[in-house]
């Protein structure tokens, strides 16, 4: 059975991601850790009461949510904390860029959900360079995809779209790009109203770049 953790500090981004969490545990029938994370501006009696909204939300969305307090956020101290997990969902504000997203990926080894914008999930794309090369992210994109029963695009170069085998459209339909440079990405995110964009740990840098909800894929993941 997958466990996701979410990292939650009661800020209005962590409460939307709470919900995107929500709702893929639900779907998955996944337990669900949940990290309050405080500092010293926030006192336990406020982290409990967050810990019991968040609680109080899991059980209305069908999720087996357990809750822990964690003060003095840190990668070193999450990693104490964190000792198993499928995936880690996290407000924009704990991952603003890729170069934190790459420290995350190599600490955990799991899908990184990150959230900067709404929750609610319109459209899933996933970004491919490689048809080769990215195998394991469209295999896992489309089987997330079947079990969720959300439709997914894939977002793809013109000169690999010709080399698509006809069995790779049987879950999702493909959306040719000029190029993979950020403002042709930006552009078509924009145009098709995607709200979550699946890519490969090497593309990590757009964290902070492109406005969009993001699920990094390590570079290899523990059996």
């Amino acid at each position: 059975m997958q466990r996701f953790t979410l990292l939650h500090n009661g800020s209005v981004q962590s409460w939307q991601t709470a919900y995107l969490t929500f709702h893929i545990a639900a779907r998955l029938g996944a337990p669900l850790q949940v990290l309050i994370i405080g500092d010293s501006t926030k006192n336990k009696m406020t982290l409990a009461q967050w810990a019991a909204q968040v609680e109080t939300g899991g059980r209305a969305a069908g999720v087996a949510v357990e809750t822990d307090l964690l003060m003095n956020f840190s990668l070193e101290r999450l990693m104490d904390v964190i000792t198993t997990t499928d995936g880690l969902f996290a407000p924009h504000h704990f991952i603003p860029d890729g170069k934190t997203a790459a420290l995350f990926l190599d600490a955990f080894s799991c899908p990184l959900w990150v959230t900067s914008k709404e929750s609610d999930i319109r459209e899933m794309a996933v970004l491919v360079e490689n048809l080769i090369e990215d195998g394991y992210l469209i295999s896992y994109t489309k089987t997330l995809s079947y079990r969720l029963q959300q439709p997914l695009i894939g977002l793809i170069k013109e000169g690999e779209l010709a080399l698509t085998p006809k069995d790779e459209t049987s879950f999702s339909s493909w959306t040719p790009l000029s190029s993979l440079s950020l403002p042709e990405i930006t552009f078509t995110l924009k145009k098709l109203n995607i709200s979550l964009l699946f890519i490969t740990a090497e593309k990590a840098f757009m964290v902070g770049k492109v406005h969009c909800n993001f699920v990094i894929l390590p570079k290899r993941r523990n059996a």
